[in-house]
């Protein structure tokens, strides 16, 4: 049951400052406050991760836990919660040296969980550290069971590890939770995850622990714990939501998905790389649960990874991709790489696609004019396309380039670009 929690008050001081460091709004609203006496508190910022009385904010929670570990020399559980914050890039910029500073400092303190988060130096050896983790993981302690080093556990057996993990979740770290109950990943590729999902959770797995960590994963996500819900296929919260809420890594995944705007909300705050791939299987899964007659599947993109220009056939300088998300047609955009060391000054591409049995059923050309400069990426611009076809039943694109200019040198080969094209001639194919 959600509560209502008493008072409004702004929330001053850190948070405040946080700003738009922080991706927060300029002017922030005012929010209840949880604590009894009236000040910061982990109850507050577990219930602005959760919305819990007030919008879901990383950004607010985040602060509210530098404020209370003080770059180490606070309060230890607050330190917790903020690594992970600074690590998942929820509400907070990820920065793995300053995750390693707070643990220095923790581990100076004599906090054995703080010591593995140190780097392992000569000053603060995880080594050391690993005994104690192992005893403090069997007396109970979550935190570092999550965080002892398996390489120096006398017993690092599958069953071990579990049985560790299920130390952690019944201390509230769903992640372990999640990480016991993954076979509920497979729900996600089924017609009814919901309903899959509930059978998986009923049946029971001959396993005290790991169905234990099923009841507290669902109840945690019936909490409104996004982190929870996203182990749930048919109960993931979406990716535009979270980025809202100032969960940089959402903001990256809904980059995946042709967001350019939270791409570069990600980008300013060092998000990790997201595996596009991933993005792009949890937004199927969100739509097929949506079951909307009117939207088209989501699109992924490939993201280049780009590295040194490289010299040789002009024809493979060239290189598309998909960006991500749909243009206004419901065509997958694309992107155009010039992995050469020269620029190119006059693409064409042609774009087909194909339905399950493999007949082409449209195609169209891009604009002829598109500058890229070398080991650059841009937008490939599109003309209109000459057919739309039934987008839903389309699995494959191919793409091909039959004129390329580069500083003079020019590639012309018609013949890649005919009206009708088999999908034995080749190009680069793409999945929808």
């Amino acid at each position: 049951m959600r509560r209502d929690l008493p008072g409004r008050l702004v929330v001053v001081a850190a948070i405040a400052a946080c700003g738009a460091a922080c991706g927060a709004p300029a002017t922030p609203q005012p929010l209840p406050l949880a604590n009894r006496a009236g000040g910061l508190s982990l109850d507050l910022a577990h219930d602005l991760e959760r919305g819990d009385g007030a919008p879901r904010d990383y950004a607010r929670s985040a602060a509210i836990y530098a404020a209370l570990c003080t770059e180490g020399h606070g309060l230890p559980a607050a330190c917790y919660e903020l690594v992970d914050a600074i690590r998942g890039a929820r509400g907070v910029s990820y920065d793995e040296a300053r995750v390693a500073a707070i643990g220095r400092v923790l581990c100076d303190g004599g906090d054995d969980v703080g010591c593995a988060l140190a780097p392992a130096d000569d000053r603060h050896p995880r080594a050391d550290a690993a005994p104690r983790l192992l005893e403090l993981c069997r007396r109970g302690s979550g935190r570092a069971c999550v965080n002892v080093v398996v390489a120096a556990s006398p017993d690092a057996s599958e069953r071990a590890q579990e049985l560790r993990r299920g130390v952690a979740c019944r201390a509230g770290l769903v992640d372990a939770c999640g990480a016991l109950a993954q076979a509920l990943a497979h729900c996600a590729f089924g017609f009814d995850p919901a309903r899959c999902e509930q059978s998986m959770r009923r049946r029971g797995h001959g396993d005290a622990t790991v169905d234990d960590a099923y009841d507290r994963l669902f109840a945690a996500c019936d909490r409104g714990d996004a982190r929870a819900c996203a182990y749930i296929p048919s109960r993931h919260l979406p990716f535009a939501e979270l980025c809202a809420a100032h969960d940089y890594g959402a903001c990256a995944d809904l980059g995946c998905l042709g967001d350019d705007a939270a791409r570069a909300v990600a980008d300013a705050h060092a998000a990790p790389e997201p595996s596009c791939h991933d993005a792009g299987s949890e937004a199927l899964a969100l739509w097929r649960v949506a079951k909307s007659p009117t939207l088209l599947p989501p699109v992924a993109a490939d993201r280049f990874r780009i590295g040194e220009p490289q010299e040789g056939m002009l024809v493979d300088a060239i290189r598309v991709e998909h960006h991500g998300g749909r243009d206004r047609h419901g065509w997958p955009r694309l992107d155009l790489y010039d992995s050469s060391t020269r620029d190119a000054t006059a693409v064409s591409v042609c774009v087909y696609a194909y339905d399950r049995n493999g007949q082409q059923v449209a195609w169209f050309r891009a604009a002829h004019a598109v500058d890229v400069s070398s080991n650059h990426v841009v937008e490939l611009p599109i003309d209109d396309p000459a057919a739309e076809p039934d987008l839903y039943d389309d699995d494959t694109i191919i793409v091909d380039v039959d004129h390329l200019e580069l500083l003079g040198e020019v590639f012309d080969d018609p013949s890649r670009c005919p009206a009708q094209r088999p999908t034995t001639q080749g190009g680069l194919t793409m999945g929808w």
